[in-house]
């Protein structure tokens, strides 16, 4: 019974240090750190606090959002977003939630599925492309679905 104990512990602590599980350790922190950038720029940014600093800081400046219109891509660049929210640091006072339903992380990109609600109402499902910069996780394109 001792050797297979020896066994099984020798067999963990093997894998706790092996390259997968080190890379395991690392998508972890950078999974907080991509939830922590969505919630700061997009959550507080847009949704809540309505703050332009905040936005600007989880978004890339070469940020674009495609729309489907009629059958129509709209590419909307960060500004165009920016000028048709009209964010003016006034907060929302709703109670905004949100849910990450998936985080996949490769190196140094990222795709993220979020499911944002305004006083339970579901209001959009988002699916965010980042790239991870000398400065940090960026959020660099954006599809939604809007829900009625």
């Amino acid at each position: 019974m001792k050797f297979k104990t020896t066994i099984l512990i020798i067999s963990v602590i093997l894998g706790l240090n092996s390259p997968c599980a080190q890379q395991a350790a690392d998508e972890s922190v950078e999974t907080k750190a991509i939830k922590q950038v969505l919630v700061d720029a997009y959550i507080k940014g847009i949704h809540v606090d309505r703050d332009l600093k905040l936005v600007k800081a989880g978004f890339h400046p070469d940020f674009a959002m495609h729309v489907l219109n009629d059958n129509q891509i709209i590419k909307a660049s960060l500004d165009m977003w920016l000028q048709r929210l009209q964010l003016n640091g006034i907060k929302n006072e709703n109670r905004i939630n949100y849910e990450f339903k998936f985080i996949d992380v490769t190196n140094n990109s990222a795709i993220v599925k979020m499911e944002i609600y305004e006083n339970s109402k579901h209001l959009y499902t988002d699916y965010f492309c980042l790239y991870k910069f000398d400065s940090g996780w960026k959020s660099v394109s954006k599809i939604f679905a809007a829900h009625e």
